[in-house]
């Protein structure tokens, strides 16, 4: 029998898809010539064809008993990656990486492996020794910045992108890329940039995915027009589907148009009763729109959010009824913020109950046990094995969830609902009070994805530090001294500081420092919650669009105050990034 004539045949039979055929040639040589490596391995490929990965696979790893070649190798990674099989990429990868001559598509493989098994170290490491060995490769390029965009090791994704675009400024991949490394690191003008240079560089590339994240860079920027524009395009090309609708309904419900927002969303879930992200956009849509109980129907979605936005210890995404007999364990979620504007309805709801216990951070421990005496504090190092027994028949609940079980929201109560340590405030009051109303100042926030929309410059405030009438105090966590410091070289205007305190993790002190001060002015940050809580005058700047969270929407605000904390008066941005207008206003109404 001649080997070479009876593959060529089987090769001609695959060709015009004549799969069986081929086999049953294959078949035959195998049992004829079991460790003929052309033989194994076509069959493999023939095994791949009928859709029989397990059976190819055994093949390809038996051609590699008989002989280690780098074909077969290959065969072998590219068929795991297929069927996304790390492990076994990783295994087979490190077990022979030194017994065979270097390969870039078995290199990339091995980093996507290790990618997917979250071992962004070795990522980090292998991507710098392929730099080193492949410098004019745009195949590794390409991969890596995807790959390092994965790991949200996004500097590491620019510098080798921007590497890959030296090597190929004209390169489709590289430019859309980089427009996702720049929109991940929060700067929509720089991703549009490079997504527009991708949009010139398209060959036979579908520009769905990236108009989307073009459009979204539009949000970002609160430029809504350009955002529709570029939706229209995609969906004149590609038709609505339920990614362009999501995105419209974002665009409406940040400009205020929360009806067509709402309708936008039930078109999708007419379909899709249970997406995520269309449930929880339309819980927020209702919160905006202060229809609290049927908001919770859909805000009820966020703990199915994926990553880092999902919230909450259990998942209650279907809750119990509860009455008075009922014990619960509540466990935090969002931030501190958050937390403390739903504690504002936790006197309504421990009525409802005979005991709660709530599960909390550390930092926010004495604040509460100060102003719920009637609930049981444990911290989440605390929530050990022995307390899962003790709390085994409550009922669990995230904070969140208890906006369900009220049936009228009331917020138009008293100003304060938290109190401070009279002796601490004493004792800040004698340290830091004058005859001059004091000032409590909070510029910045430290939220990674939208701190640059929510922060203001501390220079700013400058028509107001010339204000004789008012002495001002920093309650700024973060390192900030070189922000006050400049202020006092510059206007010989003096900030003071309390260098003995913690801002960042001892809150219980920082309340009793903001409830010495007349008037607080802050950003959305905890500053604005704590000051809120307290019922101490406040003024809030917002941003014009992102950073402007659901409970500082306009439909919340009533005469300029915030209908949660109503002793917060807020001032918006008339221009996305334009703080003077804001503080003009401020200025006129300060007192």
């Amino acid at each position: 029998m001649n080997i070479k004539k009876e593959l060529q045949k089987a090769f001609n039979f695959y060709q015009h898809g004549n799969l069986n055929k081929a086999h049953e040639i294959l078949t035959k040589l195998v049992k004829k010539y079991p460790s003929h490596m052309d033989v194994i391995n076509n069959l493999a490929l023939i095994k791949l064809a009928q859709k029989k990965p397990e059976e190819a696979i055994a093949l390809f790893e038996q051609s590699l008993q008989n002989k280690l070649q780098l074909t077969n190798i290959k065969n072998l990674i590219n068929l795991y990656h297929q069927l996304s099989n790390w492990d076994k990429i990783e295994e087979l990868y490190e077990n022979n990486f030194k017994k065979i001559s270097y390969d870039l598509q078995i290199e990339l493989s091995y980093i996507a492996a290790l990618r997917e098994n979250k071992k962004t170290s070795k990522v980090l490491s292998k991507i710098d020794s392929l730099l080193i060995q492949y410098p004019n490769q745009i195949d590794f390029y390409i991969s890596s910045i995807f790959t390092l965009n994965k790991l949200n090791e996004y500097q590491k994704a620019l510098e080798i992108g921007l590497k890959g675009r030296d090597l190929e400024p004209e390169n489709f991949y590289i430019s859309y890329n980089l427009g996702i490394t720049y929109s991940n690191l929060n700067k929509p003008k720089d991703s549009i940039y490079y997504l527009l240079q991708a949009e010139n560089q398209k060959s036979n590339q579908s520009l769905f995915d990236l108009w989307m994240t073009m459009s979204a860079q539009y949000i970002k920027l609160n430029e809504m027009n350009n955002a529709r524009e570029i939706l229209k395009k995609c969906e004149k090309i590609y038709g609505s589907n339920t990614l362009t609708r999501l995105q419209n309904a974002s665009i409406e419900s940040q400009s205020g148009n929360s009806k067509e927002a709402e309708s936008l969303l039930k078109s999708i879930l007419k379909e899709d009763p249970q997406h995520v992200e269309a449930n929880y956009m339309l819980g927020i849509n209702y919160l905006k729109m202060k229809n609290f109980k049927e908001a919770f129907k859909y805000y009820k979605f966020r703990i199915k959010r994926d990553g880092s936005r999902k919230v909450g210890l259990f998942n209650d995404l279907e809750l119990p009824e509860i009455n008075k007999k009922s014990k619960v364990l509540i466990a935090w979620e969002q931030g501190i913020g958050d937390q403390l504007l739903f504690f504002r309805l936790m006197h309504e709801f421990s009525e409802l109950v005979e005991e709660i216990t709530y599960i909390t951070q550390e930092k926010l421990l004495l604040v509460l046990q100060n102003n719920y005496p009637n609930i049981n504090f444990i911290t989440e190092k605390e929530l050990n094995i022995e307390s899962n027994k003790l709390y085994k028949d409550y009922i669990k609940l995230n904070l969140g969830s208890i906006l369900y079980y009220i049936d009228d929201i009331k917020l138009d109560n008293n100003d304060s609902f938290l109190k401070c340590d009279y002796e601490k405030k004493i004792s800040y009051s004698n340290k830091y009070k004058s005859e001059k109303k004091l000032v409590g100042l909070s510029w910045f926030s430290s939220n990674e994805e939208i701190k640059d929309d929510k922060s203001y410059n501390l220079e700013c405030l400058y028509p107001i530090f010339k204000d004789l009438r008012y002495s001002f105090i920093s309650l700024q966590y973060g390192d900030i001294q070189k922000n006050i410091q400049y202020i006092h070289e510059k206007y010989e205007i003096k900030i003071q500081y309390d260098k003995q305190l913690d801002y960042f993790n001892n809150i219980y002190d920082l309340l009793a420092l903001i409830s010495i001060c007349d008037q607080v002015i802050t950003c959305s940050n905890i500053t604005a919650h704590l000051a809120g809580s307290l019922g101490i005058p406040t003024s809030l700047l917002l941003p014009k669009a992102k950073g402007k969270l659901w409970y500082w929407h306009e439909s919340q605000i009533i005469n300029g105050r915030s209908l949660w904390y109503p002793s917060v008066r807020v001032f918006n941005q008339e221009t996305q990034g334009d703080w003077d207008d804001v503080i003009k206003k401020l200025k006129d109404n300060l007192d």
